[in-house]
């Protein structure tokens, strides 16, 4: 009875936000001595989506037979997110393998992403932006996994912590050689000519690595140019090995073609994809 009890966590460190070359970053640590556990979420774009990892040793003990619950409460449901097993140092890791919003998606976005994944179309699709009032409600964040109690970072309001994420963001588009204003009026982002899940195959995953078990996920951006070329690959983040870096950027510099991003005009202008790659075995 004592096991199922929900652990809470209060922070024991203020948020801390890195400004990386191709990325933002929020983290904070929650708890202390062996419940000691650390919340990272991280954007490589401009918007409401982010990848989420929590560390900690409790994370060790979570079965890997099933998916985990997640929940920006009070207000926002319970989302079943997929997870990979990774390790921080040598500090149990579990990396959300999916791009995440504060909510989940409606019943009706919902229905309408399956009808596109069927015809291999989803990526033409945009999830109805969330309001900062939203933001600003949520207050805990619930991981709920097989194995362990549920563990709840008490976060405090997440208002705050997200608008500086936004402005991180904002400030990273002017280092990759965007133009910010004719961005937020654009008429259309860079569209991908065919299925992005056509660009990479089962064949390009590295041999040494395939005979060695080994899995990994990829954040990638490409810079495409007012032409809809694509005129260079950049890793944004990645559990590595190196090698899955390298395979992503040889098979998308082959295979990615865009139509070009158009600015408030209609008139084509250098603009940027941003998207993730998932290395796993059968």
């Amino acid at each position: 009875q004592a096991a199922a009890e929900p652990v809470g966590l209060a922070p024991s460190s203020q948020w801390h936000l890195d400004y990386a070359h191709d990325s933002c970053r929020l983290a904070r640590q929650f708890g202390t001595g062996e419940q000691a556990s650390f919340l990272l979420i991280e954007r490589y774009r401009p918007g409401d989506s982010f990848r989420l990892s929590v560390v900690g040793k409790a994370f060790g003990a979570v079965r890997s037979n099933g998916d985990v619950m997640l929940r920006f409460g009070p207000v926002e449901g319970a989302q079943e997110v997929s997870f990979m097993e990774a390790e921080t140092g040598e500090t149990p890791t579990l990396i959300f393998s999916e791009s995440l919003r504060i909510a989940a998606p409606t019943e009706q976005e919902q229905e309408t992403l399956e009808r596109l994944k069927r015809s291999d179309e989803a990526y033409l699709f945009d999830l109805a932006p969330i309001d900062p009032e939203r933001e600003r409600a949520a207050t805990f964040l619930s991981v709920d996994a097989s194995g362990i109690p549920e563990i709840v970072f008490e976060t405090g309001s997440l208002g705050e912590p997200f608008a500086a994420l936004r402005k991180c963001m904002d400030e990273l588009l002017t280092h990759w050689g965007i133009d910010v204003e004719r961005h937020e009026t654009r008429t259309r982002a860079a569209l991908p000519i065919e299925s992005p899940g056509n660009w990479l195959r089962s064949s390009d995953y590295p041999r040494s690595l395939l005979r060695k078990g080994a899995q990994g996920i990829v954040h990638f951006r490409l810079s495409v140019d007012s032409e809809g070329n694509v005129s260079d690959c950049h890793i944004q983040r990645s559990t590595r090995p190196k090698g899955f870096d390298e395979a992503v950027c040889r098979a998308l510099m082959r295979r990615a073609r865009f139509e070009p991003a158009l600015d408030a005009d209609g008139v084509p202008i250098a603009s940027y994809y941003i998207n993730t790659v998932q290395f796993m075995m059968p």
